[in-house]
């Protein structure tokens, strides 16, 4: 019988190492989840073709944002949706003009994006 209680001893004891190594995995797992956030910090996407020379007054800007609490372009605030998607239509100056997209994360990281624009007034030519 000896034999037996050694032996299931050490099957208890197995198990129990088992059972706590799985708990740490576990445990690692949501800790590197839950900070991917933390880790990757906000971030800011503009879609369509960047050209800097424009012969339109007003354009859209459109992009998408990931990991942020607040978005601005030239220090006003910006909406998003559900899925950080953003739509900002701009009233460009005449001639040389700079646009920064800034976006904060709810740790206070801050990142922006610039677009330089050219507005050029059409003549009656191109009109």
């Amino acid at each position: 019988m000896p034999p037996l209680s050694v032996q299931n001893f050490t099957l208890r004891k197995t198990l129990r190492v088992i059972a706590v190594t799985i708990l740490i995995l576990f445990i690692v797992t949501y800790i590197g989840y839950q900070s991917q956030n933390f880790i990757t910090g906000p971030s800011i996407t503009l879609s369509g073709e960047y050209t800097p020379i424009q012969y339109e007054k007003i354009i859209v800007v459109e992009g998408s944002t990931k990991n942020i609490v607040a978005l601005t372009a030239n220090g006003k605030e910006i909406h998003t949706d559900e899925d950080g998607h953003f739509s900002h239509q701009l009233v460009l100056e005449n001639g040389y003009s700079i646009t920064t997209f800034t976006a904060k994360d709810r740790f206070g990281r801050i990142t922006t994006v610039e677009r330089e624009y050219v507005y050029i007034t059409p003549t009656e030519d191109e009109v």
